[in-house]
């Protein structure tokens, strides 16, 4: 069951993501949307109430090493879609456990190894999760939004000295990805999560 001290704007996205996972143990849940939107406090609320993997995008970032020049023309050309699919989404639908490190951008290396049990069903989260070069075929997809006011207001407060890369930048790639494949429209579910649910 849902636990009922869930911030009640999520009821209704929960209820669908618990019963994907109660037809399919092995189900995949794709949360993706707009940089400040809370998708990585969505999979936290997510994996309090069903037990589950969580997957955060941004332990897939790619060094700029291994990035192309023109990456900042190229939807997702900062992801590690390679690594994601060979270390993660094969062996969990192979039935094998997964094992991987986190990548983390501000130093620049690698974290500690991580392991995912393939008896879980799986949430990932973060912008270009639903990026079709992720190849994975998700049970249920959502999309979480807020008006720009809002956005900006939690990215000056969650970003500090690091938010004029997000006007000038990240923003600009995430809604180049977000029109291109119509993420959106094409999502199950969408939250504004400044409102109440909505879902189609």
């Amino acid at each position: 069951m849902i636990k009922q001290d869930v911030n009640s704007r999520f009821a209704f996205a929960l209820k669908k993501i618990e019963e994907a996972m109660g037809k399919d143990k092995a189900a995949a849940i794709g949360i993706d949307g707009r940089c400040g939107s809370g998708k990585t406090s969505f999979a936290r609320l997510i994996a309090q109430a069903v037990p589950c993997n969580v997957i955060h995008m941004d332990d897939f970032y790619l060094p700029l090493s291994k990035r192309e020049e023109n990456w900042m023309d190229t939807p997702g050309g900062n992801m590690d879609f390679e690594r994601l699919c060979t270390e993660v989404f094969l062996p969990l639908q192979a039935g094998e456990p997964a094992l991987y490190r986190p990548y983390h951008c501000r130093t620049g290396e690698y974290g500690e190894i991580r392991r995912l049990s393939p008896i879980l069903p799986l949430v990932v989260e973060g912008s270009y999760s639903l990026h079709p070069k992720g190849r994975l075929t998700y049970g249920l997809t959502l999309f979480l939004t807020c008006d720009k006011a809002e956005q900006m207001r939690r990215l000056k407060e969650r970003e500090g000295d690091s938010f004029s890369a997000f006007l000038e930048r990240w923003i600009p790639m995430e809604e180049s990805y977000f029109r291109l494949f119509r993420v959106e429209e094409r999502s199950d579910i969408r939250i504004d999560t400044g409102k109440r649910i909505g879902g189609r």
